[in-house]
């Protein structure tokens, strides 16, 4: 069985997404390895290619736990203590939002 790989949009470059490690090879690209082992070549340490893919392996989990932590915790926190803190500017100034406080629409009694 042999498949072939045909492109189908031929025009300008729309977008690109680097993910939070600064991937930007292919699956299965060794380049950083390599650049990785010759370094260590160089200085007189022979390592093997798993040795060398390790540390890459535990920045991008890390980077990924980082940013789930700042995704799921630090941000929507910081988003509630600065909606508060508006809030609070506005009853001291005598400033009222439209939407009235954390957005809510302003309910009106109908007599």
């Amino acid at each position: 069985m042999s498949f072939q790989y045909k492109r189908s949009y031929c025009g300008p470059v729309r977008g690109v997404i680097f993910d939070w490690a600064g991937t930007t090879v292919d699956y299965g690209c060794f380049a950083p390895t390599v650049v990785f082992i010759e370094i260590f070549k160089r200085f007189g340490v022979e390592i093997s290619v798993a040795e060398a893919r390790a540390p890459m392996g535990v920045a991008v989990i890390g980077g990924m736990m980082t940013s789930t932590l700042l995704t799921l915790l630090v941000i929507p926190c910081v988003y509630t203590v600065m909606d508060d803190m508006i809030a609070a500017v506005g009853r001291v100034f005598g400033l009222a939002s439209p939407a009235g406080p954390h957005g809510a629409e302003k309910q009106t009694e109908v007599q």
